[in-house]
C-alpha cells in the first residue's frame, strides 16, 4: 500500500509538471496558442515566427555587452499572450534586447497565459500565484529571489530606460500603479473585506491611480478565474463604488455576487 501511495504522488508531480510545460490550444477563431512554459525556440516556427521577427524590423536597443554588469544577478518571469498586440510588439524587443547584452537565456522564464472562457489569463500551473499578473506582458525582474519591479503591458518611458532604472534599483513607477495598492490592502486585512469602513479607505488610497474602469475589472476577472472568489467580489466592488455609473462595473460584480449565490443582491 505504501508503494502504490507512492507511486501515485509520483505520478501527480509528473503530471502536474507536465501539465506547467509548453502546451497549446486552439481558440474559437481557429488560432493556435501557447500555453505555460514556454522555450524560446518555439517562436521560430509557425504561427509565432511571422509577428515575432515582424516587430523586430527597424528595431535596435541601446544597450550593448557594457550594460551586462547590472543584469548578471537578475532574473525576469514573462507572463505573454501569444494572442495578445501587446504581447507581439514588446516581447521579441525585450528577448533580442537581453540577447544584445549577452546575457544568457536561463535567466529568463516565459509563461504564456489563456485567454479564453474560465482560463482568462490563467496559466496551467501556478505560475502567477501571489504575482497580480493581470496584463500581458508583464516582465518581472527579481533579485536573490525577491522582486524589484516590473514592467505591466507597455512600457512607462521606453524599453532600455525603464530596463536600466528596474535593475539598478531607481525609482520607477509601474503602469496600473493601483494594483499592487489594493493587493497589499486585502493581502493585510482578509477578514475585512466585507466592511464598507474598509472598501472607503481602499477607495480612497487607490481611485487617483484608477484612469478607467477597465484596470479594476480585468484584475477583478484575473482573481476570479484564479479561484479568489472573495478578493475577486472586494475588487468588483471597489470598482463599482469607483465608476458608479459604469454598467461593466456593475456587472463584474454582479457576476461575483451570482457566483457566491447571493442571488437577490446579484439581481
Amino acid at each position: 500500500k505504501l508503494t502504490m501511495k507512492i507511486l501515485h504522488i509520483f505520478s501527480l508531480i509528473i503530471i502536474s509538471t507536465l501539465l506547467s510545460q509548453g502546451q497549446s490550444y486552439t481558440d474559437k477563431e481557429g488560432n493556435t496558442h501557447l500555453w505555460g512554459v514556454a522555450a524560446f525556440k518555439q517562436f521560430d516556427d509557425a504561427p509565432y515566427k511571422d509577428w515575432y521577427q515582424k516587430n523586430l524590423e527597424d528595431f535596435t536597443s541601446q544597450l550593448t555587452k557594457k550594460d551586462a554588469k547590472h543584469f548578471k544577478d537578475i532574473s525576469v518571469e514573462i507572463f505573454i499572450g501569444t494572442w495578445c498586440g501587446d504581447t507581439k510588439f514588446l516581447f521579441p524587443k525585450f528577448v533580442e534586447t537581453w540577447k544584445q547584452m549577452g546575457l544568457p537565456e536561463n535567466q529568463l522564464k516565459i509563461i504564456a497565459l489563456h485567454h479564453d472562457g474560465d482560463h482568462y489569463k490563467q496559466p496551467p500551473g501556478n505560475e502567477t500565484k501571489n504575482l497580480d499578473i493581470h496584463r500581458v506582458p508583464t516582465f518581472v525582474f527579481s533579485k536573490n529571489k525577491k522582486e524589484i519591479g516590473r514592467i505591466v503591458e507597455r512600457t512607462v518611458f521606453d524599453l532600455d530606460t525603464d530596463m536600466k532604472l528596474i535593475v539598478t534599483e531607481q525609482p520607477y513607477k509601474a503602469r496600473y500603479s493601483a494594483i499592487p495598492i489594493v493587493s497589499d490592502f486585502m493581502n493585510n486585512n482578509l477578514d475585512s473585506l466585507n466592511s464598507d469602513t474598509f472598501l472607503k479607505s481602499v477607495k480612497k488610497k487607490a481611485e487617483r491611480e484608477v484612469s478607467s474602469d477597465s484596470e479594476l475589472n480585468t484584475y477583478g476577472y484575473c482573481l476570479f478565474y484564479a479561484g479568489e472568489k472573495s478578493k475577486a467580489k472586494f475588487v468588483f466592488k471597489l470598482n463599482r463604488h469607483m465608476f458608479p455609473y459604469n454598467p461593466y462595473a456593475f456587472y463584474g460584480y454582479g457576476k461575483a455576487l451570482f457566483d457566491n449565490k447571493e442571488y437577490t443582491e446579484a439581481k
